[in-house]
C-alpha cells in the first residue's frame, strides 16, 4: 500500500507527521534527605530545554580554584611529584609560566637562576628528566589561601640531588588563575613558623 492510499496523515512507517511533545522524565537524580520519617528533596534546579543558553568556558569560582590546587597537593602526598605535576598541567593553560623551586634547587649555588619554564610540555619534560635522574622531592603544604585570582600555598620543600646534596626551604607558592586555568606558578621563600 502506498503512503497516500488509505493512510491518512501517516507516513510510510505509520508515523504521524505531527511533532511530538518534548519528553520529560519524572525521575530526579537529586539527593533525597530523610529527616525523621519525612523525606524532602534537595532538587532546586530548574529544568533546561533546547531554548536555554549553555555557558561554555565559564570562569571558575575562586573556591573551585582552591579545591583544584588542594587536589594537586593531595596527589603529591599520595603519589609523588610526577603524578602531581601531571594533575597540575591538566588545570593549566598550555603556555603556563612556571618558576620552579625544584629547578632552582638543582642549580648548584652561585650558578645562576635557571628556574623559569614556559608551557606544559617543557615542564613535564623537566619533571620526567629529574625523576629519571634520581632527584627526590619532598614537600608539605601547611595552608591554602585565596588572594583574588590566586591560590597561595604555604609550606616547605626539600630537593635532594643525585649526589646526596640538597636544597631545603620554607616556601610560599602562588598559582595565578586566568579564565579558570592556572596561568602562572611562582614561589618565594618565607620566614616564620
Amino acid at each position: 500500500m502506498a503512503p497516500s492510499e488509505g493512510s491518512g496523515s501517516r507516513g510510510d512507517r505509520g508515523h504521524t507527521n505531527e511533532p511530538r511533545p518534548a519528553a520529560r522524565s519524572r525521575l530526579s537524580l537529586a539527593v533525597t534527605l530523610r529527616l525523621g520519617s519525612a523525606a524532602s528533596s534537595c532538587d532546586t534546579r530548574r529544568v533546561t530545554n533546547s531554548h536555554d543558553e549553555l555557558a561554555v568556558n565559564r570562569p571558575a569560582s575562586p573556591e573551585r580554584n582552591l579545591v583544584a590546587i588542594q587536589k594537586v597537593w593531595e596527589i603529591f602526598e599520595a603519589s609523588g611529584p610526577l603524578a602531581a605535576a601531571e594533575e597540575l598541567m591538566k588545570i593549566s593553560h598550555e603556555n603556563v609560566e612556571i618558576r620552579s623551586y625544584v629547578a632552582r634547587g638543582l642549580v648548584p649555588p652561585g650558578e645562576g637562576e635557571g628556574d623559569v619554564m614556559r608551557g606544559r610540555e617543557e615542564f613535564m619534560a623537566f619533571m620526567r628528566r629529574t625523576t629519571d635522574d634520581g632527584v627526590s622531592v619532598k614537600a608539605r603544604a601547611r595552608s591554602f589561601d585565596l588572594e583574588g585570582d590566586t591560590v597561595a600555598v604555604r609550606g616547605s620543600a626539600r630537593v635532594v640531588r643525585p649526589d646526596g646534596s640538597f636544597a631545603e626551604a620554607k616556601l610560599r607558592w602562588t598559582y595565578r588563575f586566568r579564565d579558570g586555568l592556572v596561568d602562572e606558578i611562582n614561589w618565594e621563600p618565607r620566614a616564620g613558623d
